[in-house]
């Protein structure tokens, strides 16, 4: 087991992607299901463990994603952050403990360009998208002090320009070196690849953070960094009295709130000014100004296997909250105030969403969950055809909201219990949930000697945890597995032989 991730080099995930699409139609396990669209659908993964690595974003971009909120950096990093593992457990609702990259800032800008670059080459390789359309969203965070440092500064001018970064460098030039890899791409087209790798930031905020701090780096990153800017929003706009009689509603009245958080966090009267004020400033330079909703919800931890005393809840028991705020704040703004989405989406409710005119709208939650990476294929699915739109209907989103606290979609359901085997094969892959469910792609589901196997790559597991809530023989895949240490045997030939030795 490994704790922390040791993200593969640009030339080995460049090779294994090229050789598995042309095998299989899938990246990294993930199969492709997308067709080339002028027009981008505004779908793609949160800021969260599956846009950490350049492997998962790939993944994603596979399956669908034409947007990509990349994962929150700030200036702590690393052992810093005192991650307890496991860190996120998900049946129905979901549960984390981790907040922002496990990546060292510099690590994480790495990662990033790395997969834009994977991303473009693919696209073109392929004739999967049109590489222009796809966007890259940064995630920073939580104060300005930190956001103002030079690590933190320096990711964020290496966002917005790459050319510069030793990475981008590195990455361009390997390809050149190697262009019997392509059939298709070509030299011309790698010198035309844009080193613009995001223009948009979404700014995170800790629970607690005064309206001033929030103005104050939202205007740094606005007027200083000429940067489109969307804050993240908290569910405590509501208040205590609604979010509680909601939770009654849809079953989870054993969730126990901190009533601190709603005198220190933002209250809608709050809210709607310093908004006001930061799209006024967003107005006069030419910048786009939003928010995001929303972030998730603290709650006491009681019956949840993770080792913190707070855990924080997302997935369908957040929607009808952060629908409601939704409509909360563009019932205020009459639907002027750019709003991107994050809180319970899926395929059964994303079009509803998209319908009311917010976007993009990205996911992490159904993402942890059986199907993996497939749910973004069945969203994009059920996008087919959508419009775009100038304004947010916020009625429309007051009738969703008082839809989802009745619908039994967004419902407390039972935790299923597994009850653990005496005896486990190392080689178990009855039911493929480890493969799906991990958002690193670190268990891969193989067939050897005409069996099934599924193998854990230690290099890419974090020990998440995610994947013991839905081992079917109540394991801990990713301590159990098969397990192999580095890269050299991401060759599927080579890997089955090295298996047969063992």
């Amino acid at each position: 087991m490994n704790d922390r991730m040791i993200p593969p080099s640009f030339s080995i995930l460049l090779e294994k992607l090229l050789k598995e699409y042309r095998e299989k139609q899938s990246f990294l396990g993930v199969k492709v299901d997308r067709e080339k669209e002028e027009s981008p659908l505004p779908i793609g993964p949160a800021a969260g463990p599956h846009t950490q690595l350049a492997g998962n974003i790939v993944a994603a971009f596979g399956a669908g994603a034409d947007y990509f909120e990349l994962k929150t950096v700030q200036v702590l990093e690393g052992d810093e952050l005192g991650i307890k593992k496991p860190c996120i457990y998900t049946q129905h609702e979901v549960y984390n403990t981790e907040w922002s990259t496990e990546l060292t800032v510099a690590g994480a800008l790495d990662e990033y360009i790395k997969a834009y670059i994977l991303n473009y080459v693919l696209a073109i390789e392929f004739d999967l998208a049109n590489p222009t359309v796809l966007t890259y969203i940064m995630s920073v965070g939580y104060d300005l002090k930190g956001i103002q440092t030079k690590k933190v500064d320096a990711f964020i001018d290496g966002m917005k320009d790459a050319r510069g970064t030793m990475v981008w460098k590195n990455s361009i030039a390997y390809m050149k070196e190697h262009m019997t890899l392509f059939r298709k791409m070509t030299l011309e087209d790698l010198d035309r690849i844009p080193s613009k790798v995001s223009q948009t930031v979404t700014l995170s905020t800790m629970h607690g953070c005064d309206k001033e701090e929030i103005e104050a780096i939202a205007t740094y990153l606005m007027k200083e960094k000429g940067i489109n800017t969307y804050v993240k929003m908290n569910p405590t706009l509501l208040g205590q009295e609604t979010i509680e009689e909601s939770f009654t509603k849809m079953g989870y009245g054993d969730l126990t709130l901190n009533p601190h958080m709603f005198e220190v966090d933002l209250s809608m009267e709050e809210a709607v000014p310093m908004l006001e004020r930061l799209k006024s400033i967003g107005n006069d330079n030419d910048i786009t100004f939003g928010v995001k909703l929303t972030n998730t919800l603290p709650v006491k931890n009681s019956r949840i296997p993770l080792l913190d005393e707070v855990a924080y809840l997302s997935g369908p028991a957040l929607y009808p909250l952060t629908i409601r705020v939704a409509a909360k704040l563009a019932e205020a703004f009459k639907g002027r105030l750019p709003i991107s989405y994050s809180g319970g989406a899926d395929a059964t409710n994303v079009k509803d969403i998209a319908l009311t005119g917010i976007t993009p709208i990205t996911v992490s939650s159904v993402l942890l969950k059986p199907g993996g990476y497939r749910h973004l294929s069945r969203m994009r699915k059920a996008l087919k055809g959508i419009g775009s739109y100038e304004s947010v209907a916020w009625r429309n989103l007051v009738e969703l909201a008082d839809q989802g606290v009745t619908d039994e979609h967004y419902q407390m359901k039972p935790t299923k219990q597994f009850e653990r085997t005496s005896v486990y094969s190392d080689l178990c892959a009855a039911c493929n949930n480890c493969v799906d469910t991990c958002p690193n792609r670190a268990n891969e589901a193989m067939v050897m000697d005409g069996e099934k196997v599924v193998i854990h790559y230690e290099a890419l597991c974090n020990a998440c945890g995610n994947c013991s809530a839905y081992c079917i023989k109540g394991h801990d895949p990713y301590r159990d597995k098969w397990t192999l240490t580095g890269y050299s045997t991401f060759d599927e030939d080579i890997l089955i032989q090295h298996m047969r030795t063992v």
